[in-house]
């Protein structure tokens, strides 16, 4: 359904994202042999989310379940949470934070000890002023990673 849709010129929204490209392939083929532009843009936040996952001790783990409860501590401005080679774990849970002013970061790490299990605990916190980001607004991961390793 969704490939007649686009055929017909129209906008097809999916919620899941592997199968997307693959509706979109017929119109495609099928504008592309009368002769007609076909061009193909996918936007696939499940993707992405899933690249993002850390593994860790056996787990699997969405760094926003970490950053939800870095939020909900009332004590920050800004957070985003990764993983990082380690030889032991798979990867280790690096927190980057942007604290708000007057707040110490013990009172945030007794908070996280207090609301995450033990495998999802932050290994390290990193203080930053602010978090660096891309043009489009969300927070240039990449960046973060290289202030620490160069």
């Amino acid at each position: 359904i969704g490939g007649m849709v686009l055929h017909r010129g129209g906008i097809a929204e999916m919620a899941t994202g592997e199968g997307q490209t693959l509706v979109a392939t017929l119109p495609l083929y099928l504008n592309a042999l009368t002769g007609k532009n076909a061009q193909l843009v996918t936007v696939n936040d499940y993707v992405a989310r899933r690249d993002r996952v850390i593994k860790t001790l056996g787990y699997r783990i969405g760094p926003d379940e970490i950053t939800d409860v870095l939020h909900a501590s009332g004590q920050i401005l800004e957070a985003v949470v990764t993983g990082e080679p380690d030889a032991e774990r798979g990867q280790r849970i690096v927190a980057w934070v942007v604290l708000k002013p007057g707040v110490d970061l013990q009172s945030l790490t007794r908070h996280c000890r207090a609301e995450l299990p033990a495998y999802m605990q932050p290994s390290r916190y990193e203080m930053r002023d602010d978090l660096p980001r891309l043009p489009s607004g969300k927070y240039d991961i990449e960046a973060l990673s290289r202030s620490v390793s160069g």
